[in-house]
């Protein structure tokens, strides 16, 4: 079964005029944008479902995600098709799950995850056996490994070449369920706006939209994380026309937004897409946006993006005790 990882109601929002069926699509490291299929974009076969040890398909994740989306479904279709709506606070709260999951859901921030449980576990590995006698220890305790003593100490100490992690979907899916919650207090805790787009610029959004940053006191940004730093800002483009924008300094409930804004804006969100920007027409600024921030495709996913915080349109707090790293 097809399933969205970024919701298609949400993406409707952001289809093309000419052809509300589709949307823009401009992928890093391509050539040329390209008009897709809503129902076919941001969608893997059987993205959340967990087959049981008898055979049988499990789809509460997808299941809860669908009731997620149908009480926050109608809060953005009053945002964006009121040009004088207000946020307010109870819609917010109701909102802040949905936009939690949103974060959490998506390919990005699965790898990430991945990725992390990768590194970390390798380095415990290589932390936990030390020697030859706590490897031998190990080996004593668990019979049923036919790997040898000097074998399994070789891998131990190079786990990076020897050791291989398969994470289980049904394990990943209850982690970034955890990673939602714990992105759903930051979100409660914050102030909220919404902001109008220029007259001359939309906004876009991307296969990762709740788009997540925050500026350290270096210049540099963490992008697509950093949520509980004192900088840290979100922003989720609503539609072409409004964007929300959420941050712990005081935000007017409504404002427009000047070019230089919006610009900051579009560049958070193609900064922290996993490789898809989406956007409900051709604009060659758009395709100069992506173009420029492809390189984003090789990242390495235990560090920091090379990014700087006046690159997003983000202050650059002063150095503070809560600045690690």
């Amino acid at each position: 079964m097809l399933q969205h990882y970024v919701p298609r109601f949400y993406l409707e929002a952001f289809a093309d005029p000419t052809r509300p069926t589709n949307i823009w699509v401009y992928a890093k490291g391509a050539a040329a944008p390209q008009s897709w299929g809503i129902r076919g974009t941001a969608a893997e076969t059987d993205y959340y479902s967990v087959v049981n040890a008898d055979g049988t398909r499990d789809d509460f994740f997808e299941n809860t995600l669908s009731r997620v989306e149908g009480l926050a479904a109608p809060i953005l279709h009053r945002w964006q098709a009121n040009p004088d709506a207000i946020v307010t606070a109870e819609e917010i709260e109701r909102l802040s799950l949905f936009m939690a999951l949103l974060y959490a859901r998506v390919p990005r921030t699965r790898a990430d995850a991945e990725a992390t449980i990768d590194r970390l576990t390798k380095r415990a590995v290589k932390d936990v056996f030390r020697s030859r006698t706590e490897v031998a220890r190990f080996l004593a305790e668990n019979p049923d490994l036919t790997v040898g003593g000097e074998e399994a100490y070789e891998i131990s100490q190079n786990p990076g070449q020897g050791i291989r992690l398969q994470v289980t979907k049904q394990s990943l899916t209850d982690g970034l369920t955890r990673v939602a919650l714990e992105i759903l207090t930051h979100l409660l805790a914050m102030n909220v706006g919404l902001v109008i787009a220029p007259e001359s610029m939309d906004f876009v959004t991307s296969d990762s939209p709740l788009s997540v940053c925050a500026a350290l006191p270096d210049g540099r940004v963490e992008v697509g994380a950093g949520i509980g730093l004192p900088t840290a800002e979100v922003v989720l483009p609503l539609s072409p026309r409004r964007a929300l924008h959420l941050a712990r300094a005081p935000l007017p409930r409504r404002r427009r937004a000047s070019v230089s804004h919006a610009r900051a804006f579009n560049r958070r969100i193609a900064v922290q897409a996993e490789r898809l920007v989406f956007a409900s027409r051709f604009a060659k600024r758009t395709v100069n946006l992506v173009a420029d921030v492809s390189w984003t495709l090789a990242r390495d996913r235990t560090r920091l993006l090379p990014v700087l915080a006046s690159d997003l349109g983000l202050r650059v707090p002063p150095r503070g005790d809560w600045f690690v790293g």
